[in-house]
C-alpha cells in the first residue's frame, strides 16, 4: 500500500464515521469532530507563527530592534491578549480584545459601506428607456430591478404605533399605498431566500456527489482492484 492510498483510505474512512451520523450520534462522529477541530486548530497556529510572527514580527525587532518602535504596539497587545487564559488575570486582556473588536468592526462597516452599499446603489442607477443598444426587454428587466430594490428597501421600515390600534385602523393600514408596497418587497425578499436557498441546496448536492465520486473511484476500486 503506497502512501498515498494510504492517505486516501483514512480520508475515506473519516468520510464514512462522519456519514454515520446519520444513523444517529456516536462516539465515531465525536471522534472525527474533534479530529477536524484539533487539526484546524493546529494548521492556524502553524500558519500563524511561521507566516506572521516569526517574519513579521520577531525578525524585524531582532535585526533593528532600535528602529521598530510601531512593532511594540502589537507585541503589547498580543502579550496581554494571552492573559485571558487566566481568570484572575483575564480583566488584563480586555484591552487588547477591545482593541481587536473595535478595528473589526470599523473594518466590516467599512468595507459594507465601499464594498457593499455604494457599488449596489450605483448598479441600481439603470437606464429604463429603450435605445441606444438597450432593448424593451433588458428595459423591463432594469425597472424590475429597480422597483425591486426601492420595495424591499422600504420592506425594512418600522413604524411603532403609540396605543393598541382599533380593527378598523388595521384593516384600513393593511390597504394602504404603504403596506401594499411594503408586501411587494417582501415577496422580493422571498423570491431572493428561496433563489439562495435553491443555489446552496444544489452547491451542497454537488458537494456530496464529489464526495461519493471520491469514495467509489478513488477509494473502492483501487482497493478492489476493479
Amino acid at each position: 500500500m503506497t502512501a498515498d492510498f494510504l492517505g486516501t483510505t483514512v480520508a475515506a474512512i473519516l468520510t464514512l464515521v462522519v456519514y454515520s451520523y446519520l444513523l444517529r450520534d456516536n462516539p465515531l462522529y465525536r471522534l472525527a469532530e474533534h479530529l477536524l477541530v484539533a487539526t484546524s486548530v493546529a494548521y492556524t497556529v502553524v500558519v500563524t507563527v511561521y507566516l506572521v510572527l516569526i517574519p513579521r514580527l520577531v525578525l524585524p525587532l531582532v535585526r533593528n530592534p532600535a528602529g521598530r518602535f510601531d512593532l511594540l504596539f502589537p507585541l503589547v497587545l498580543g502579550l496581554l491578549l494571552l492573559a485571558k487564559a487566566s481568570p484572575r488575570l483575564g480583566r488584563i486582556g480586555n484591552f487588547s480584545l477591545a482593541y481587536v473588536l473595535g478595528m473589526g468592526l470599523a473594518l466590516a462597516a467599512g468595507g459594507a459601506l465601499v464594498g457593499t452599499l455604494f457599488p449596489q446603489s450605483v448598479a441600481t442607477m439603470l437606464p429604463l428607456v429603450p435605445g441606444a443598444g438597450l432593448t424593451p426587454l433588458a428595459a423591463l428587466g432594469n425597472l424590475v430591478i429597480i422597483i425591486g430594490t426601492l420595495a424591499v428597501l422600504y420592506s425594512f421600515t418600522f413604524v411603532v404605533a403609540r396605543r393598541e390600534p382599533t380593527p378598523a385602523v388595521v384593516e384600513a393600514s393593511t390597504r394602504s399605498p404603504a403596506a401594499i408596497w411594503r408586501q411587494v418587497g417582501r415577496w422580493f425578499l422571498m423570491i431572493t431566500f428561496g433563489a439562495i436557498f435553491g443555489g446552496t441546496t444544489l452547491t451542497y448536492i454537488a458537494l456530496l456527489v464529489g464526495r461519493w465520486d471520491f469514495l467509489i473511484n478513488d477509494w473502492l476500486r483501487p482497493l478492489l482492484g476493479l
